[in-house]
């Protein structure tokens, strides 16, 4: 996919009420996320790379809960190095959007294990647009099927997901997977979408 990150959200304080987004939350994830990547392996992580902070803006515009897009590719494949991208709407205070992946069977199935990718993702609240510009898919040379979710976490998810991706990388012998899909990675078209690994 070839859509770059996109710029930080400029809010618009004029009568508008702004909501800053945790910044213990964007210190921890900053803090606890290290290098490295793939499947079994290690991961490369990332927090928000904008020098300004993210901010939410309350408006009449923002009704129900919050909800995310995936976007595809015009051929269905992916390198193993990407920028996955989509849309986020209605995101509070205290969220973040992150990615995960599943590996499609020979029958179709999804596979049990779900690995979280480089996250948490970018957003632009005034485009409504998130971007992940670090995100690894599957093993390093790999033709696979994959599965790949956005998702959107509160603080206590986030830290476990950083808590995986710390465990993992300090001890090499740990899983670098949810044995399961957690509860926020299900089966919506609009969040998920499959991609073909290509090298």
């Amino acid at each position: 996919m070839t859509s770059g990150s996109p710029s930080s959200a400029q809010a618009d304080t004029s009568g508008k009420r702004r909501l800053t987004v945790d910044i213990g939350l964007a210190t921890i994830i900053a803090a606890c996320i290290l290098a490295g990547g793939g499947v079994g392996g290690i991961f490369i992580g990332r927090a928000t790379t904008s020098g300004t902070t993210p901010t939410l803006t309350t408006s009449k515009e923002n009704h129900g809960p919050a909800s995310v897009t995936i976007g595809s590719s015009s051929t269905g494949d992916i390198p193993y190095y990407s920028t996955l991208h989509g849309r986020v709407f209605n995101l509070q205070a205290g969220q973040l959007v992150w990615t995960f992946f599943q590996p499609v069977n020979a029958s179709g199935s999804y596979g049990s294990q779900t690995y979280p990718t480089a996250g948490p993702c970018t957003v632009n609240l005034a485009n409504h647009a998130w971007a992940c510009s670090k995100a690894y898919i599957g093993k390093l040379k790999d033709n696979g099927i994959y599965r790949v979710c956005a998702a959107i976490l509160n603080f206590s998810e986030a830290y476990t997901v950083v808590k995986l991706i710390e465990n993992t990388y300090a001890n090499m012998n740990l899983p670098s997977w949810f044995a399961s899909p957690p509860a926020y990675v299900h089966d919506n078209s609009r969040a998920c979408t499959s991609f073909h690994r290509i090298n």
